[in-house]
Order: C-alpha cells, then sequence, then structure tokens
C-alpha cells in the first residue's frame, strides 16, 4: 500500500466532514424573513394612488380553523396583493376576529389593507413579524369585505415599501 492512499482517504474524510458541518449550520440557520430585496422604502408623493401590488400582506392564523391564513392569503392576492407569508401566528398572540400588527398602523398600506377585512379589526402597533403588513386572523373571523377598493389616494406623502423601488406617481 502506497502512502498516497491513506492520505487521499484523509482528504476525502476531512471534505466530507467540512460539508456535513456546513450543510447542518446552513440548515439549522434562522431564516431571515425581513430580507425581501424586491421591497424598498420609497416616498410615495401627496395625492398619489398606492395600489394593492404595491403592498405586501402577511396572513398568520390565531384561531382553530384550519387553513385559514392560506385562504385568506389567496383571497388578498385575487385582489392583487403582494402575498407574503401564511402561517400560525405565534402563540403569544390572541385575536378573536382580526387584527393588523404594524409599526405605522395609521400608513397608506395598512389602511387599504383594513379595507379588505369584514367587521371591526384591531390596529396595534407593534414591529412587524414579517416583512409588510401583518393580519391576524382568529376563528371569528368575518372574512373578506365586499366590494373593497384596490388602490387609496394619499392625503399625505409617506414612506412605503413597494416592489422593485418603484415610487408611486399616479
Amino acid at each position: 500500500m502506497s502512502w498516497r492512499t491513506p492520505v487521499t482517504l484523509i482528504v476525502l474524510l476531512a471534505f466530507v466532514c467540512g460539508a456535513g458541518w456546513y450543510g447542518w449550520r446552513q440548515f439549522m440557520a434562522p431564516i431571515d424573513s425581513n430580507d425581501d430585496p424586491s421591497c424598498v422604502e420609497a416616498k410615495l408623493a401627496k395625492g398619489s394612488r398606492l395600489k394593492a401590488g404595491q403592498v405586501t400582506v402577511n396572513v398568520y392564523n390565531a384561531g382553530t380553523r384550519e387553513g385559514l391564513a392560506s385562504e385568506t392569503l389567496d383571497k388578498m392576492q385575487r385582489r392583487d396583493f403582494r402575498t407574503g407569508v401564511a402561517d400560525n401566528a405565534p402563540s403569544r398572540i390572541r385575536v378573536g376576529e382580526v387584527a393588523i400588527f404594524d409599526p405605522r398602523p395609521r400608513s397608506s398600506e395598512v389602511a387599504l389593507v383594513r379595507r379588505q377585512l369584514a367587521g371591526p379589526v384591531r390596529m396595534i402597533a407593534k414591529r412587524d413579524i414579517a416583512a409588510g403588513v401583518d393580519v391576524v386572523v382568529g376563528s371569528d373571523f368575518k372574512g373578506m369585505a365586499q366590494g373593497a377598493p384596490t388602490s387609496v389616494r394619499l392625503s399625505r406623502s409617506e414612506l412605503a415599501c413597494v416592489p422593485g423601488g418603484r415610487s408611486g406617481g399616479g
């Protein structure tokens, strides 16, 4: 047996162990849900229109109705909203009907999403669960509002997270 055989085996073993270690670390690393390169903060001018296609919506299920978040997000997508996350709500969140969690609850983005939802909507000024407007639905969620607009005219200039950095000019 030549000296090359054990050296080759050691090099291959080190390579396999290194690749396994790297793969395991990548697999176990947390997913950064706030990384959305297609969403850029842009200043929208007073009087311009904010359209549904410029707003990302995430829906979380805090109730017992299975599939409610996905079903609601699908309906938002049919109204041209950009879809984000559909998942179960974090366990610390309790909602009976529906609530919107957003650091800017008076923004036009939130107002547009709010108009899509039937029944009373609690507005909660908290940091985002994920990038976009976070809607949390509970077991008593009434569904989508009929005939809701898919755009709003801005009464003041404001920052919005829009796709690809396009600012809304009209």
